[in-house]
């Protein structure tokens, strides 16, 4: 069974992306892209229980996402990704995690 929750619209990228959240143990994030309609699974952003990943605008054109772990308070983590390039982000390539 997949739980997917927290879907986020990715208008940063060429095409408009749907970023969703798989929220199960080992859960990974799926983004779909509206005009090809292609659907590309992304387990370099982690295998955990995604609560939410959104993408966040800066002036230096790099990819940034945020994504933060299902649990409870105590144990919910937070996981940032920064990429140069879009495609580099969409292929888990020079990924850079803090």
């Amino acid at each position: 069974m997949f739980l997917f929750c927290y879907n986020f619209f990715g208008n940063e990228f060429k095409n408009l992306f749907v970023i969703t959240n798989e929220e199960i143990e080992d859960g990974i994030v799926v983004a779909y892209d509206t005009i090809t309609k292609n659907k590309i699974e992304m387990p370099w952003l982690g295998k955990f229980s995604h609560e939410n990943t959104i993408l966040i605008p800066n002036k230096n054109n790099k990819i940034i996402a945020l994504s933060t772990a299902y649990g409870e308070p105590n144990h919910s983590q937070l996981y940032m990704f920064i990429s140069d390039k879009q495609n580099d982000f969409m292929i888990g390539k020079d990924n850079y995690m803090s």
